[in-house]
C-alpha cells in the first residue's frame, strides 16, 4: 500500500463546507483502492474523513512517469471500516472499456459501459431446401409424421457426397459479420451401419473470368456409423473460427457417405452456431 499524498480542501473560509473535496495521490490499483479497510487511520496519515467527503485520486500513478489513472470515489462507513466505490452519475462510464465496445447502460444508475462488439450465441437451421445434389444414389423427401421430414436414401451400397449451401451475409471488412463456429449435422442411420461417414467444410469465393478459389475449413469432431433408434445431432467444431470477409464468397457443407447395402440412412439438416459483430 502506498499513498503518497493525501490533501484535504479545509483552506480558510471553506472549512465546514460540505460535500469537501479530499485530494490522494497512490501507487495502488483500483482493485486494491476499492477494498474496505484501504483507508485507515495510519494509511490517512492524520486527515479524518467524513461520508460527505468526494475523494479525487490519481491511483495506479507511476512516479518515474508521472501518470496513473483518475477516479471520483465516494467513501461508505460501516463500524468504522472505509470503504471506498466508483462514482456513478448519470452519463458518467464504468471503466475499463476496449476499443470498439458497443456502449450500453450498467443497470438503472445511467451509468454507461462497454460490452463486446461479438455476440456469439447465434444459430441458424439449414434445411433440406439447401442441399445442392448428391453425387450417387436415389434419393426423396420423406413425411416422418407432423412437421418431421427427411431426405431418405434408397438402401443399396455406394458411396456419394451430398452437398449444403451455407451462404451467410457476409462483410467486407475485417473481423466484421459471420462468423461460423460449429455445425450440429442431424441424420439418422438404421437397420445396418454404415461404412464411412465424414463431414467437410469449404469455402468457395467467386471471381470474374478466374478459377473459384476453394479452401477446406479444418473442423473437429466426427460422424457416427452406427445404428441407433433416432436422429443423430453431431456437433463438428470449426477447428479455428474465423470471420468470412471475402466477396462473393459462401460456404459449402458436404457430407460423404460409404453405405452398406440395407443401410436406411437419412439427413434431416443441419444447425450453425455463429457470431455476428453488432457493428
Amino acid at each position: 500500500m502506498t499513498i503518497l499524498s493525501i490533501i484535504a480542501e479545509d483552506a480558510a473560509g471553506q472549512v465546514g463546507i460540505k460535500p469537501r473535496k479530499v485530494s490522494i495521490l497512490s501507487t495502488d490499483s483500483l482493485a486494491t483502492i476499492t477494498t474496505s479497510g484501504y483507508l485507515n487511520n495510519t494509511s490517512l496519515q492524520g486527515t479524518v474523513l467524513s461520508p460527505t467527503d468526494i475523494i479525487w485520486m490519481v491511483y495506479g500513478y507511476s512516479p518515474s512517469t508521472g501518470t496513473g489513472t483518475f477516479a471520483e470515489l465516494l467513501p461508505t462507513f460501516n463500524n468504522g471500516i472505509i470503504t471506498l466505490s466508483l462514482y456513478v452519475n448519470t452519463g458518467n462510464v464504468l471503466l475499463p472499456v476496449n476499443s470498439g465496445d458497443i456502449a450500453v447502460f450498467n443497470g438503472t444508475t445511467g451509468q454507461i459501459t462497454g460490452t463486446a462488439n461479438i455476440v456469439s450465441d447465434y444459430q441458424q437451421f439449414v434445411g433440406l431446401e439447401s442441399i445442392l445434389a448428391h453425387t450417387a444414389g436415389a434419393w426423396s423427401i420423406q413425411r416422418n409424421g407432423a412437421g418431421d421430414y427427411i431426405n431418405a436414401k434408397t438402401p443399396a451400397a455406394d458411396s456419394s457426397v451430398t452437398g449444403f449451401d451455407i451462404t451467410p451475409q457476409l462483410r467486407a471488412a475485417a473481423n466484421k459479420g459471420f462468423r461460423l463456429q460449429s455445425i450440429d449435422v442431424i441424420y439418422d442411420i438404421g437397420v445396418l451401419a454404415v461404412t464411412t461417414h465424414t463431414g467437410a467444410l469449404y469455402s468457395v469465393s467467386y471471381t470474374n473470368n478466374a478459377a473459384n478459389v476453394i479452401t477446406n475449413i479444418p473442423l473437429t469432431g466426427s460422424l457416427s456409423t452406427a445404428v441407433q433408434t433416432f436422429s443423430y445431432l453431431t456437433n463438428l467444431a470449426v477447428t479455428t473460427p474465423a470471420f468470412l470477409n471475402v466477396s462473393a464468397a459462401k460456404y459449402v457443407f458436404e457430407i460423404s457417405l460409404v453405405a452398406a447395402a440395407t443401410s436406411a440412412y437419412a439427413q434431416v439438416g443441419l444447425n450453425l452456431h455463429f457470431s455476428k459483430t453488432i457493428n
